[in-house]
């Protein structure tokens, strides 16, 4: 694509602008003509977009068809959580995002590993289910967010060891952790403002706006690290 530099900066320009409004918004508790969540999803499609105009500047092909495998998976989570609200299916497609995050950091695809995640996934289930049986009474979304932390943490992990190996360059090292941490707080929020959500209003309003406060930049940081930044015309 010519003039890819260009368009990459109006799209981040256009992400900018509708993060500074949908934030503004949200502390304020003030509406508009397009609701916050409709900005809030356009945002995440055009880092998806970022990710889909890397081609031959991409740090080499596997890297740039896990993120873009990853991205698109975000996309599916966010119209569920923003769109449709059914929060399961959008902690499971979560889930997916980052396992195949923490290959894409890990440099190759383990079957081993694959199958840990997998046996993880069905241990928690299990719980789940005998926990039921035992008439301890366990929402769905508490068990899918269980595996979902789990997910996270491996991920975030092995994000950080990417810090001490030369597959990336530098400047991608630190997009990577940066997205991957700032991810993980957005995270941390969501599980506050779920908790809070009965019990401390005001703390939960503040929990839900700092989501996406970390989330975007989160997004941006990740859409970004797939590029080869110095060659980017």
């Amino acid at each position: 694509m010519k003039h890819k530099k260009r368009v990459l900066k109006i799209a981040l320009a256009i992400i900018f602008v509708f993060y500074c409004l949908f934030i503004y918004r949200d502390m304020h508790h003030t509406s508009g003509f397009f609701p916050t969540y409709i900005l809030k999803y356009i945002s995440i499609l055009f880092c998806f977009f970022i990710t889909l105009m890397i081609g031959k500047d991409s740090i080499h092909k596997r890297d740039r068809t896990l993120l873009q495998f990853g991205m698109l998976c975000t996309v599916f989570a966010d119209f569920f959580f923003l769109i449709l609200n059914h929060y399961i299916v959008g902690i499971g497609f979560f889930c997916l995002v980052q396992i195949i995050y923490y290959f894409r950091y890990k440099g190759r695809i383990i079957p081993s590993i694959l199958f840990r995640f997998l046996l993880g996934f069905l241990l928690i289930i299990g719980i789940h289910l005998l926990l039921n049986l035992l008439e301890v009474k366990v929402e769905w979304i508490l068990t899918m967010a269980s595996f979902y932390a789990l997910c996270i943490i491996t991920s975030v992990i092995e994000s950080i060891h990417v810090l001490k190996v030369n597959g990336y360059p530098a400047i991608n090292r630190w997009l990577i952790v940066l997205g991957m941490v700032l991810f993980l707080l957005c995270d941390i929020n969501v599980a506050l403002s779920y908790l809070m959500k009965s019990y401390a209003i005001e703390l939960y309003g503040t929990s839900a706006t700092l989501i996406w406060i970390f989330y975007l930049p989160s997004q941006v940081f990740l859409s970004l690290s797939g590029y080869r930044l110095n060659r980017i015309k």
